[in-house]
């Protein structure tokens, strides 16, 4: 499964995860890893966001958000990982909650 068969439902705004190549360890692409890396709409209420932080930073993390209307002061989600298989499952997981908000 990769990330973007989970965003299936969603509008993809930018993904620049999309550079970030799975068969080289993340301290060689370093320049790839950076706050702004994906973001998808669902619906009008609903946004998932990932980026890395701090930016280009080796101590640096994933980070997702799922945000409601907006509000990036108070995600209605945030969970963060050092891999991108670890990255995948907590896109799930926001993706997940997601659906459950939608219905």
């Amino acid at each position: 499964m990769s990330i973007r068969s989970l965003l299936q439902g969603g509008t993809i705004l930018f993904d620049n995860l999309v550079i970030v190549d799975p068969e080289v360890a993340l301290s060689a692409q370093l320049g790839c890893l950076k706050e702004d890396m994906l973001q998808v709409a669902f619906g009008d209420k609903l946004t998932l966001d990932v980026g890395w932080y701090p930016s280009f930073s080796p101590t640096g993390q994933f980070t997702v958000f799922v945000i409601r209307d907006y509000d990036w002061e108070e995600p209605v989600y945030q969970a963060s990982c050092r891999t991108l298989a670890d990255l995948l499952k907590i896109v799930e997981e926001g993706v997940r909650l997601i659906d459950a908000l939608m219905q």
